[in-house]
């Protein structure tokens, strides 16, 4: 199962995340804690890694609290030691290969910016146009934190 996630609310700046976005990077944490219906608790992370010091860092400070709740039983025990794959948002072939390679009865959370998942869905075999919670719309909707997208195969 691979389940992709956009990173949350930015600050002004766009380097970080908001207060907002803080809150919900920790309610995330909760939410992939208890899974439910099609969802299975994340055994791996792959998170859009920050490419130097004014670029983003929310894709990684989203799944941070994730990480810390859901992975330290698996013997992850430093930020960075976290996350199994930190790629960069153009790197979407390394992204291709960490996903095509992975344990078939793993389940990958994937945190991206949302101008690229839709891209990488699409690389995976799936018709979506944007990103947002109907992947079917023609138009990305940069407001929408909410969405998940769960690949099961």
């Amino acid at each position: 199962m691979i389940i992709f996630i956009r990173h949350a609310e930015k600050t002004k700046d766009r380097v970080h995340l908001s207060h907002k976005g803080n809150l919900r990077a920790n309610l995330l944490a909760e939410y992939f804690q208890h899974p439910f219906g099609e969802f299975t608790v994340p055994t791996r992370v792959i998170a859009m890694s920050q490419k130097n010091k004014d670029t983003s860092d929310r894709c990684f400070e989203t799944v941070m609290p994730t990480c810390v709740t859901l992975l330290l039983d698996h013997a992850y025990h430093t930020k960075t030691d976290c996350f199994n794959n930190v790629i960069g948002k153009v790197e979407v072939e390394e992204l291709m290969n960490a996903l095509k390679n992975r344990n078939e009865h793993s389940s990958v959370l994937v945190c991206w910016e949302h101008n690229v998942i839709p891209i990488v869905v699409r690389l995976l075999g799936y018709s979506v146009n944007s990103w947002g919670l109907n992947p079917l719309y023609s138009d990305d909707d940069d407001d929408c934190y909410d969405a998940t997208w769960v690949k099961n195969k």
